[in-house]
């Protein structure tokens, strides 16, 4: 979802290793930071520009709270146009002799 927005505001997704720290290291490296418009992480966690780029959930709230004012629509409305995506989880048990083997083998490769 996050490259269907970008490409339909002509801008372009920059993805980088896991975690605050990635997206930190990322932002601080950026050669124009001001054409940033906003970093995140898997956990839907977000930061913005015009907060420092920390992770603030209430940033993140107003800023779509403010979205809503603007265009005048409720939150079922905006996101009625954006598309549907499913992830899907599973657990896949792991037997724990197993375990010993499944590390050996990891160090091989």
């Amino acid at each position: 979802m996050v490259d269907e927005v970008a490409a339909r505001h002509g801008a372009t997704v920059v993805r980088v290793p896991r975690g605050p720290a990635g997206g930190h290291r990322r932002l601080i490296q950026a050669i124009v930071p001001e054409q940033v418009a906003l970093a995140g992480e898997g956990t839907g966690a977000v930061m913005m520009p015009q907060f420092r780029f920390v992770y603030d959930g209430i940033a993140s709230m107003l800023a779509v709270l403010s979205m809503m004012r603007e265009r005048g629509q409720t939150l079922s409305g905006i996101i009625a146009l954006l598309s549907r995506y499913s992830i899907l989880k599973a657990q896949v048990p792991l037997v724990s002799q197993r375990v010993p083997a499944l590390l050996a083998a990891l160090r091989e490769r």
